[in-house]
């Protein structure tokens, strides 16, 4: 039986669609050819399959909220089904140094628009900066996702996969950068084998 999510009724157990969808900025985008979200899949089995990369270079929050219900590729609209969006946005406000109390209603009707979409949203972290102003707004912001995911559980997953890209102090780590901004390969990688926990914990009843 077909359920409201996208997903199915079978044998008395739900499962979503494994239909996904990526939203952010650059770095979801390009990546530079890659994403960290294809190898946490992959190292899960390769489970979900990407159907959507509804990523803008230099996009604020603002921005994504603005184009998220347009057609693809500029938003989701016309996509279908989805079981999961992998959502990471923040990196573009943070250097315009936008403080976290204006920015979390924007925040915040952006991520319940994505639950909309799916049956689940995965929050992935904001990654840190080497410039200590712009990098202290990136802890404020990951602290308030977190925060978020932490209060609505059935409907996100924080998935802090940039946790082995800071020292203790949360300073940025520079071999995961190319320029201080956008993942390494090393970054890539690494933020892909943190993220495969999160995934697993979601896409193991596959």
């Amino acid at each position: 039986h077909q359920v409201a999510s996208g997903g199915m009724i079978a044998a008395g157990r739900t499962s979503l669609s494994a239909r996904t969808a990526l939203v952010g900025d650059s770095l979801t985008e390009q990546q530079y050819e890659y994403s960290p979200v294809y190898w946490g899949n992959g190292l899960n089995g390769g489970k979900l399959k990407v159907v959507a990369n509804v990523g803008v270079s230099g996009d604020r929050v603002g921005m994504m909220l603005s184009r998220i219900d347009n057609a693809y590729p500029s938003g989701l609209a016309g996509v279908g089904v989805i079981g999961r969006i992998n959502f990471r946005g923040g990196t573009n406000d943070a250097a315009d140094l936008t403080p976290i109390a204006p920015l979390a209603p924007t925040y915040t009707a952006l991520l319940n628009k994505l639950a909309g979409y799916a049956g689940i949203v995965f929050v992935h972290s904001v990654p840190p900066r080497a410039d200590g102003a712009i990098n202290n707004l990136v802890i404020q912001y990951n602290a308030w996702l977190s925060a978020f995911v932490a209060a609505s559980p059935t409907r996100f997953r924080w998935v802090d996969d940039c946790v082995n890209m800071r020292d203790g102090s949360n300073v940025q780590l520079t071999p995961y950068f190319i320029d201080y901004v956008h993942f390494s390969p090393r970054g890539i990688i690494q933020a892909g084998v943190d993220s495969a926990t999160a995934l697993s914990e979601s896409i193991g009843s596959y």
